[in-house]
């Protein structure tokens, strides 16, 4: 008698990984894609160098939060078995696990996000119903003021809100918020600019990071200067960087022929 199993794909998974992480990775410097891809002692150095990790799986394939549940719930603890590892607090830890999956229905484009602190003594799950969020980082290669970059923005955001008629008083002052909170930096070669705009589209947070400063953070709460901002950087042909709509287009033609 023959029998055949079939493995559904119910979800892809995206690795994401501090760069530093290099710099704990030396041990395996000049050694192949292909001997490294052969080596478990590769992957422990991966996993237990102290830095942050994400692993963000975005579902292909409608699951049952439950079902998910089962799956890592007896991945984990048949490893940690083996590892003679699996004690009263673990089984609680999962059962937790379990629990908080249990009523989640993850239909296709979901997201389970897990973020693995330094040390590795704890993981953050999130759970994530598309659409999902998005960050764009700037990282300035000529000296810019804050003030100078402030109008450009509010130029930019300003004439794309009008242009939809989108343009009121409470945009304005939107506007006006993002202006006050550049005004006062000066950004140096490498400083950062990280925008994150939230699931829903409706806030979005500016992280301003500059050597020897402590990151300074805004929100903006205005869904229209949300949005019109996400299209200033991801809008395609009406974007601001020609570069980087083509190499996202590039980057996502790739991920969606797989």
């Amino acid at each position: 008698m023959e029998i055949h199993f079939l493995q559904v794909k119910f979800y892809s998974i995206g690795v994401y990984l501090d760069p530093e992480i290099v710099g704990h990775l030396q041990q395996w410097k000049g050694k192949s894609a292909k001997e490294l891809e052969e080596n478990d002692g590769f992957f422990d150095s991966v996993i237990f160098a102290p830095v942050e990790k994400v692993v963000r799986l975005v579902v292909i394939k409608e699951i049952k939060g439950a079902q998910y549940g089962v799956q890592i719930e007896s991945a984990v603890r048949d490893r940690l078995a083996a590892d003679d590892k699996y004690e009263e607090e673990e089984e609680e830890a999962l059962e937790k696990i379990v629990e908080f999956l249990q009523s989640k229905y993850f239909k296709k484009h979901s997201v389970i996000t897990y973020h693995f602190s330094a040390d590795s003594t704890t993981a953050e799950m999130c759970i994530c119903a598309a659409p999902v969020e998005k960050v764009v980082r700037l990282v300035v290669i000529k000296e810019i003021k804050g003030a100078q970059y402030g109008v450009q923005i509010e130029s930019a955001v300003r004439d794309r809100l009008a242009a939809d008629d989108k343009y009121e008083e409470e945009e304005e002052e939107a506007l006006e918020k993002i202006v006050e909170f550049l005004q006062s930096k000066y950004f140096k070669k490498h400083s950062v600019i990280t925008y994150h705009f939230s699931a829903d589209s409706t806030t979005a947070e500016i992280v301003v990071s500059l050597e020897g400063k402590e990151d300074s953070k805004f929100v903006v709460e205005n869904a229209n200067v949300v949005e019109t901002i996400k299209k200033w950087y991801l809008g395609g042909s009406r974007a601001v960087s020609p570069s980087t709509i083509s190499s996202l287009a590039s980057t996502l033609s790739t991920e969606l022929s797989k």
